[in-house]
């Protein structure tokens, strides 16, 4: 049945067997021509083979039918994003919080497109939304930690950053920025040892 190719092109995408994948949502679709979900599913997988514009289509099929599928909005707008499409990003991710006011995700994902447009105080504003819904979002504080070091509010950056780490203590990149924030402020000791502490954790993953 229709979720079964479904639920196999789930674990398929999960083994990154992307291929395999499509054509186990699109039997589904054969069998379910109105199953909203193997549409979203299709379109992720081919988000992520580079397909952005097929990607787009069956997330506009899975919209059709079910208008309110708010994590449809959300991941059409990481395509448009990613295709260079802001402003259609961002119109996306209001629908999907629209219909899910609680959604961390698409607060964080309009951020990062607002940033994009060099919408600072627009960015700022909704990772803030993402971390009220979300207090553990450590990419919400790290990103929100950038924006606001590009607006000059470096002690607002260094305590962003700072609760990132508090919350994923393995975030090199928030190690990294925080030390080059403090490079700014003047403070090379701290600078030297929040660099030295994310080439550590580099190494771990490596």
């Amino acid at each position: 049945d229709a979720h079964a190719y479904s639920n196999r092109g789930n674990a398929k995408r999960d083994k990154g067997d992307l291929d395999g994948a499509i054509a186990d949502y699109t039997r589904a679709i054969e069998l379910d021509p109105k199953d909203a979900i193997a549409y979203n599913n299709r379109g992720y997988a081919k988000s992520d083979k580079g397909d952005l514009d097929g990607a787009i289509a069956d997330y506009g099929e899975a919209i059709k039918f079910d208008p309110k599928y708010a994590i449809a909005y959300c991941n059409r707008g990481n395509a448009k994003d990613d295709k260079g499409d802001p402003d259609g990003a961002i119109a996306d991710y209001t629908q999907a919080i629209k219909f899910d006011p609680k959604y961390a995700k698409a607060y964080y994902n309009r951020g990062l497109a607002k940033y994009h447009k060099g919408d600072l105080d627009g960015a700022i504003a909704d990772y803030t939304r993402a971390i009220e819904v979300n207090p553990k979002y450590a990419k919400a504080y790290y990103d929100r930690g950038i924006a606001k070091a590009n607006k000059g509010d470096l002690d607002g950056a260094i305590a962003d950053y700072t609760r990132a780490i508090e919350v994923n203590p393995k975030y090199p990149e928030a190690y990294s920025a925080r030390g080059n924030t403090k490079r700014d402020k003047g403070d090379l000791d701290g600078a030297i040892a929040d660099c030295t502490r994310a080439i550590e954790i580099g190494r771990a993953h490596v």
